[in-house]
C-alpha cells in the first residue's frame, strides 16, 4: 500500500513538471485538497492538534533556492 502511494505520488509530481505546472519559489501556498485551489490567509483556521507527518527528501540536480531574485 505504502509503495503504491509513493509511486502515484511520483507519477503525479513527473505529471506536473511535464506540464509546467511547479513553481520554484521561497513559500508555502496552502491548498484546499477537495476544491483544489489556494486558499487565502484568511480562510485557514489554525488549531493545535496531533497529526501525523512525513518528510520527504528529492534529489536534486540544481540549487533549489537561488540567492539572486
Amino acid at each position: 500500500m505504502i509503495q503504491s502511494t509513493w509511486n502515484l505520488a511520483g507519477g503525479l509530481l513527473k505529471k506536473a513538471h511535464e506540464k509546467d505546472l511547479l513553481l520554484k519559489d521561497k513559500r508555502v501556498i496552502s491548498w484546499c485538497p477537495r476544491c483544489e485551489t489556494a486558499l487565502a490567509a484568511a480562510e485557514i483556521d489554525y488549531e493545535d492538534k496531533i497529526d501525523p507527518s512525513i518528510y520527504v527528501k528529492f534529489p536534486s540536480t540544481e540549487p533549489i533556492l537561488d540567492k539572486k531574485k
